[in-house]
């Protein structure tokens, strides 16, 4: 049975943890976190966070979840890289500028380059990936946080991983007609595009998040001397008042129990707001040209666009027209928002970011191997206890339809060669379920399936995982693999073709297709990831042929 799949959001106030079906969430709980404690608890293992996991994890009944955790921890760092020229001399270009970014050697440092997409128009064209990375350490702890909670951890991702490729997936929409200018406003951390007809024209960090907006508003607010000196928000308070009230008018007051007013929470966050409103004009100024600035429209996003009155604010400021206002208030800053980071995260981040430690990483494929295993097992079993019992039903309707047409004079002739048809019938299937007995009649048969697919590897093919499942037709066996060239060139897919074709002569295999591939990079050598569906051969073991008498 497939473990139950929960996403981990962890930024310096917000601990979310949502159980997930398919990509959406099922249900949550989030926990507000100090940020002061933030830079602390890292230095000391992420054990400051164990309760407030370990309740989570309690309260949701997830104990044994597999968990993704997105995180916005001190070492992660993402990066889109912008590149001109074929995608695989672009995408070794973005290797080297994400470790110059980093600032260290790939190599033993969990890492990931995604093809995100390329231009649709633009002079040179170009291709954009994601480059992301995380200290060895960090993704340690991470793992062993995960592990303390009774979790299984499937995957470590940085959160800005799915906010930039939302952003950059949604600027090169190949249906896009306009110039669309996109601000996403997130936890703890916030990202700007600028596009023009499916066309990247800049993709850039915004320094003003929630995160920044909540710890202003928690400064001290100053009051004259007819309303008490000074008072200060918390942060859940901060936050609340963000979603509930947003951007007050000025004489509005906000809080009648201790005299806030809208002018007191203005003047603690129009410098962070003034500042949003710069770095849009810059990219705007920088990234498009007189003319398509005329033309931009300009739409907000994340949990940040659900503050009341701030996307109307930068869209005035800006001169910006909004393409269309998403509703506000305090419900979306529930755990599971579809538009929140966390699912963000979990819809939008590329697959192949998973930045788990090395040998973790060896753990969950060995940990997919043994579960693959049983399975496999239990459904070929299964599916050839289903082909036992229709094959002798079938056989019972062959008896009695000979017993029909014997009963006939007239139709002795169709007899005759009826039942010739089927003893043929009988002793070809003997034959085969004689060899299927010695290949695949017991627990160790499914074994030898699985020895035969290592035997007909070549040491160019790396299987990454293999993962069984059932359709109407009966068992079938998934293959992810990779064919690794001895460089960093994109080997010939012909290598794929054969190791399929060799697989597929093998008595134990019913048919073997080729999926999808796709050019990649192993282990700083070329690679073409390729799937494969592998049929088993699934028979009716239990049926014995008998003699028919007359």
């Amino acid at each position: 049975m497939k473990r139950k799949e929960a996403a981990i959001l962890l930024t310096p106030g917000r601990l979310e943890f949502v159980v997930l079906s398919g990509k959406q969430g099922e249900r949550g709980i989030v926990t507000a976190l100090d940020p002061s404690a933030w830079e602390t608890a890292w230095g000391g293992g992420l054990r400051a966070f164990d309760s407030a996991l370990g309740e989570s994890v309690g309260a949701m009944d997830a104990s044994g979840c597999s968990v993704s955790v997105f995180h916005a921890g001190p070492d992660a760092m993402v990066q889109m890289f912008s590149l001109p020229g074929k995608r695989n001399i672009a995408e070794s270009a973005a290797r080297l500028a994400l470790s110059e970014h980093c600032g260290r050697v790939l190599e033993g440092t969990p890492h990931s380059v995604s093809f995100i997409g390329q231009d649709t128009e633009g002079d040179p064209s170009l291709t954009h990936f994601l480059g992301c990375s995380d200290g060895e350490s960090s993704a340690r702890m991470i793992s062993d946080w995960i592990g303390r909670a009774g979790l299984v951890l499937s995957r470590i991702a940085p959160v800005e991983a799915g906010t930039l490729t939302a952003l950059a997936s949604a600027a090169l929409d190949r249906t896009a007609t306009g110039v669309d200018v996109r601000l996403r406003i997130g936890e703890d951390g916030s990202a700007l595009v600028a596009s023009e007809h499916g066309s990247i024209r800049m993709l850039r960090p915004v320094d003003v998040d929630l995160g920044v907006l909540v710890e202003a508003m928690t400064r001290s607010i100053v009051r004259d001397e007819d309303r008490g000196g000074t008072v200060a928000l918390t942060h859940g308070e901060a936050r609340q008042m963000l979603f509930e009230i947003g951007l007050p008018e000025r004489d509005t007051v906000v809080d009648a129990a201790r005299s806030i007013r809208g002018s007191d929470i203005l003047a603690l966050i129009s410098p962070v707001l003034q500042r949003c409103v710069v770095q849009v004009r810059q990219t705007l100024r920088f990234g498009l040209d007189e003319g398509a600035r005329t033309h931009a429209r300009l739409r907000v996003e994340g949990p940040g666009s659900r503050i009341p009155g701030l996307a109307e604010m930068i869209s005035e400021e800006t001169g910006l027209p909004l393409d269309g206002v998403g509703e506000t208030g305090a419900a979306f800053d529930a755990p599971g928002h579809p538009d929140g980071d966390l699912m963000t995260a979990v819809r939008s981040t590329p697959r192949d970011v998973n930045l788990v430690p090395g040998d973790v990483a060896r753990c969950q494929r060995e940990r997919r191997m043994k579960w693959t295993l049983a399975a496999g097992v239990a459904i070929a079993f299964g599916a050839i206890g289903i082909d036992a019992s229709m094959t002798e039903m079938a056989f019972r309707g062959t008896r009695d339809e000979l017993r029909r047409v014997s009963a006939s004079a007239e139709t002795a002739k169709s007899l005759l060669e009826l039942r010739t048809d089927v003893e043929q019938e009988k002793g070809a299937l003997g034959a085969v379920l004689a060899s299927a007995k010695a290949a695949v009649g017991d627990r160790v048969a499914w074994s030898a399936l699985l020895r035969e697919i290592a035997a007909a590897s070549p040491s160019d093919i790396k299987i990454q995982e293999l993962t069984a499942s059932r359709d109407g037709a009966g068992a079938t066996l998934t293959m992810r693999a990779y064919l690794v060239s001895k460089d960093r060139t994109t080997p010939d897919p012909e290598g794929v073709r054969a190791f399929l074709e060799t697989l597929g002569g093998s008595a134990l295999c019913e048919s073997v297709a080729m999926g999808e591939t796709q050019r990649s990079m192993l282990e700083h050598r070329g690679a073409l990831q390729f799937t494969a569906t592998i049929r088993p051969r699934t028979l009716p073991l239990t049926v014995t042929v008998a003699e028919e008498t007359e």
